[in-house]
């Protein structure tokens, strides 16, 4: 229930969360294809993990990040494969992965026998976010991406040998004492690097964007980690964060008047200084999003932008616009969004809003192991 101008009002469906979901399990998706695995083996094991207490859990390390990133995301891989009812996504994933073997080649295969690389090996993977405009058909929409990637693993990992052995010709370059890889073409770009940071660490960027963070004197994390809100989610099991602390995003995809007049996202942009979400370790889905905007005055109209969110969502997950083309399991995930956002609370602070679901109220209880996996087959 959200309260909104000193009304409550009964709502649901945040597209903001859905979005955030969403980043989760494609940063999953992405960082696997990062490390191709031709050999499918067994399906990743299914441990019975003790939660670890809050303050023993690592804060996610953010100093690799550009200075020009427009936001992040960062989760724990291991916590979010070794949750029962993973193993089957996880398979499904490796299995898609496969096909690339052939284009790999001999070399890769050999080595991957020796140093496999599986999810629940992989301790943190953290990307920055982008956002900007591009054209389509004479249209000017907005677009959103990823650029570069830190993979940290649970033990050391041989990454020099698997760049090698996916890259034969990679060229190796010096900075500021550092050696990093540059490869002709990758995943990613054209003008792909590779920094093995230390014995756990790979760091994948574009080289203009590797090169500033080499250059640092010391390590640096972004602005936005000096607020509150981020030592809130650091802890979580993904952390999202978006950064328009300098208007950078407002300014990358601001279109012309006619094409933003009355577009939300645009307003939410002219809004917004900054938004942190965390899903929490938890075996009930479970999160936390704080919005701040640039003004405490401009605190209710985002309330209302977040309001008008929740409404179009509920009725998109649960329409009634022909049913019978959607499978079982596309209804089962409507429904499951659609519980977890009848939920959600907002209460005011200080700083902006903070929105919080309760899976302790009656029907909006949505366990991740159900929803995670549904998630990759339906969602994605």
């Amino acid at each position: 229930m959200l309260e909104s101008k000193d009304r409550m009002v009964e709502r649901s469906g945040l597209r903001t969360s859905r979005w955030a979901t969403g980043v989760l399990l494609a940063a999953v998706a992405l960082g696997l294809a990062m490390v191709p695995n031709p050999l499918l083996g067994d399906p990743p094991a299914v441990a019975v993990r003790k939660a670890m207490p809050t303050a023993d859990i690592p804060s996610f390390d953010l100093s690799y990040i550009p200075a020009d990133a427009m936001g992040i995301y960062a989760i724990r891989v291991s916590q979010v494969f070794e949750r029962a009812g993973m193993d089957e996504p996880g398979r499904a994933l490796l299995k898609g992965l496969a096909e690339n073997q052939a284009k790999l080649g001999d070399t890769f295969v050999r080595f991957w026998r020796d140093h496999p690389l599986k999810p629940e090996q992989i301790e943190q993977l953290i990307g920055a976010i982008r956002l900007g405009r591009t054209r389509n058909q004479g249209k000017e929409l907005r677009s959103f991406g990823t650029t570069g990637i830190m993979v940290r693993t649970n033990d050391p990992y041989d990454w020099n040998g698997l760049i090698r052995a996916i890259w034969p010709d990679a060229t190796e370059y010096h900075s500021q004492g550092k050696t990093y890889l540059k490869v002709k073409s990758s995943y990613f770009a054209k003008d792909d690097c590779f920094f093995v940071a230390d014995e756990r660490t790979l760091v994948q960027e574009r080289e203009s964007a590797l090169l500033s963070v080499l250059r640092r004197r010391e390590p640096a994390a972004p602005p936005f980690t000096q607020r509150d809100s981020w030592k809130d989610v650091e802890r979580g099991l993904v952390a999202v964060v978006l950064d328009n602390g300098d208007g950078r995003i407002q300014t990358a995809t601001k279109r012309d008047d006619a094409a933003d007049k009355g577009d939300g996202f645009a307003s939410f942009a002219h809004i917004v200084d900054r938004v942190y979400f965390k899903l929490e370790p938890s075996d009930d889905l479970s999160f936390r999003l704080m919005a701040n905007p640039h003004h405490p005055q401009d605190t209710d109209t985002l309330l209302d932008l977040f309001v008008q969110f929740q409404d179009y969502t509920i009725k998109s997950c649960l329409s009634d616009e022909k049913p019978e083309d959607l499978s079982p399991e596309e209804l089962r995930l409507r429904g499951l969004f659609a519980a977890v956002m009848r939920s959600i609370s907002a209460t005011r602070e200080p700083s902006g809003l903070r929105f919080i679901n309760r899976p302790t109220m009656p029907g909006a209880a949505v366990k991740l192991s159900e929803f995670l996996p549904l998630f990759v087959r339906e969602g994605l």
